[in-house]
């Protein structure tokens, strides 16, 4: 977001990348949750602009070996935003961490996978419980 973009001016920018975010956007059940995205989705400006002006800047990697509670990373395999690069990354930096990835889904498993996404936390939270 710009100094000068508005809220809509915001919202119309997202809505050109959100079909992205899905592995296959023209399948329905992704549709339905782009079409579901575009409806709910609300944008505070000033908050826009204090996220895009610092977080490409700051390199939180060093604390990541600090963490000290169990940790589940989640990633689709055709995710370009956090793709799996990045997430097997976080995943080896974490002590203990545990990663999956989902085949066949983008940035956004829990909706255009919700039974592996879900399978995935419940056998997370059985072995760490």
């Amino acid at each position: 977001a710009t100094t000068t973009q508005t809220e809509q001016q915001s919202a119309d920018d997202f809505w050109l990348f959100l079909p992205f975010y899905f592995a296959e956007p023209a399948d329905p059940v992704a549709q339905e949750h782009i079409d579901r995205v575009g409806r709910e989705q609300r944008w505070h400006v000033p908050i826009c602009r204090a996220w895009s002006g610092w977080r490409e800047e700051i390199d939180w990697r060093p604390l990541l070996a600090e963490v000290r509670c169990p940790t589940l990373v989640i990633v689709g395999e055709h995710d370009w935003i956090c793709g799996p690069v990045w997430a097997r990354t976080l995943a080896a930096a974490i002590p203990g961490a545990h990663l999956v990835e989902i085949p066949g889904v983008g940035h956004l498993p829990q909706y255009e996978a919700p039974t592996a996404f879900r399978a995935a936390i419940d056998a997370w939270l059985a072995d760490v419980g």
